[in-house]
C-alpha cells in the first residue's frame, strides 16, 4: 500500500496558494511588511515548511506528513505577523499605562 500517490500535489499546492495570499494581505495591510521591510523575514520558516511539503517523496505513506508540513507552514505564516503586531500593541499599551498615559489628560 506504499505505492506512488497520484494526488501528492494537492496539499502543497493549496498551502502554497494560502501562504502567498496571506503574505500578500499582510504586505498590503500591515506597516513594515513591504519589500523594504525587514519583517518580511518572518515568513522564511513558514515558506520552508511549505517548500518541504513539495520536496517529500511522492509516496502514499508520506501523505500525512506532507499535509501536516504544508498546513503548519500556512498556519504559521498566517498567524505570525498578526501575533507579533498584537504583542507589540499590548506592550505599547502596558508601557503607556505604566508611564501614566490615560484618556483624561
Amino acid at each position: 500500500m506504499d505505492g506512488p500517490d497520484k494526488r501528492w500535489w494537492v496539499a502543497p499546492a493549496a498551502c502554497t496558494l494560502g501562504l502567498v495570499l496571506s503574505v500578500w494581505i499582510d504586505a498590503v495591510t500591515l506597516p513594515g511588511m513591504g519589500r523594504e521591510g525587514f519583517l518580511g523575514m518572518l515568513y522564511v520558516v513558514p515558506a520552508g515548511l511549505v517548500l518541504s511539503s513539495w520536496l517529500i517523496p511522492h509516496r502514499r505513506r508520506l501523505r500525512a506528513l506532507r499535509i501536516w508540513l504544508g498546513a503548519g507552514g500556512f498556519t504559521l505564516g498566517f498567524l505570525i505577523a498578526k501575533l507579533l503586531f498584537a504583542a507589540l500593541l499590548l506592550l505599547l499599551m502596558c508601557f503607556g499605562l505604566m508611564w501614566g498615559a490615560n484618556l483624561h489628560d
